[in-house]
């Protein structure tokens, strides 16, 4: 039960936050909509950089390195789905190796949005 609780309270910041993996320019609107989503969480800033590094990153990563990515909006039944997975499997080491690898070089691409985020919630 309390694991379906925390999973439900992931959700928004899920879906906010894939808004950094879109094949679009964000605009101020979009960092204000998901600084409030992310603020209201409850989560710290390292939690949701936890969050964004070990159950966004490591399958929507890849809609940031295609040449013709999604650039409206990832369903939500397949995000959930996706994040509840990585959710579950991201203390496993092979999976945290690999996401290690991953995100050291590609990590980097959210730079700008998390300074954005940042600096609203500041």
């Amino acid at each position: 039960m309390l694991e379906a609780a925390e999973l439900e309270r992931r959700k928004p910041v899920w879906k906010a936050l894939s808004e950094f993996y879109l094949d679009t320019e964000l605009q101020a609107s979009d960092y204000d909509f998901i600084a409030k989503v992310v603020s209201s969480s409850g989560f710290t800033l390292g939690e949701l950089k936890a969050i964004n590094r070990f159950e966004v990153f490591p399958f929507l990563i890849n809609n940031l390195l295609s040449p013709a990515g999604v650039w409206t909006a990832f369903d939500e039944s397949w995000l959930y789905e996706k994040c509840v997975k990585a959710y579950k499997k991201k203390d496993y080491a092979l999976v945290r190796l690999k996401n290690f690898i991953a995100y050291s070089l590609f990590g980097g691409m959210m730079k700008k949005q998390w300074r954005e985020i940042e600096k609203i919630m500041n």
